[in-house]
């Protein structure tokens, strides 16, 4: 009796295990733990190069600033780098080349300007008109206050809709 028992219940146990193995295509994005990670969906086909564009004073850039925000993207594998003040930007983007230009609102006028890139206007917890505004005049924007995560996908178009770098 006792070696039916176990029989059956090792029985049991393989087709359990047997069956949490993602087989099919798409088995593996519904198994728990078999997906893609973050990096892997958000990575893009070439590194990025990113300039964080403004004054630190600025709310918004000290938010893209924030160890949140540094970590998701040095996950990712953007090359970030980080201006402080006008002439430092300035100085950066006459002496580097960058895919994507992430820049306080209130100066993305001026880093459209001097540089030949996707400029991206970061705002920190505006209203939905002026995101939209804001979409109207660069054709991308971004509110700080939503998090890392959803920051990616906004640079990865806009690299991808950006005029070649000078």
């Amino acid at each position: 009796m006792f070696r039916v028992q176990a029989a059956c219940g090792t029985l049991v146990l393989v087709a359990l295990a047997w069956s949490s193995t993602a087989s099919a295509c798409g088995d593996k994005f519904l198994a728990p733990g078999r997906g893609p990670g973050l990096s892997a969906v958000n990575k893009p086909p070439h590194k990025i190069a990113v300039l964080i564009y403004g004054d630190e004073s600025s709310d918004a850039v000290s938010a893209l600033s924030s160890p949140d925000y540094q970590k998701t993207l040095k996950m990712v594998g953007y090359k970030v780098v980080h201006c402080r003040g006008t002439d430092d930007c300035q100085r950066e983007l006459r002496e580097r080349k960058f895919d994507v230009i992430l820049a306080d609102a209130k100066d993305a006028k001026s880093a459209r300007e001097q540089s030949g890139s996707s400029v991206v206007p970061v705002l920190l917890k505006a209203s939905k008109e002026e995101v939209k505004a804001a979409k109207a005049a660069y054709g991308h924007a971004f509110d700080a206050a939503g998090g890392g995560v959803r920051l990616l996908p906004v640079i990865n178009r806009a690299a991808n809709s950006a005029p070649s770098p000078r």
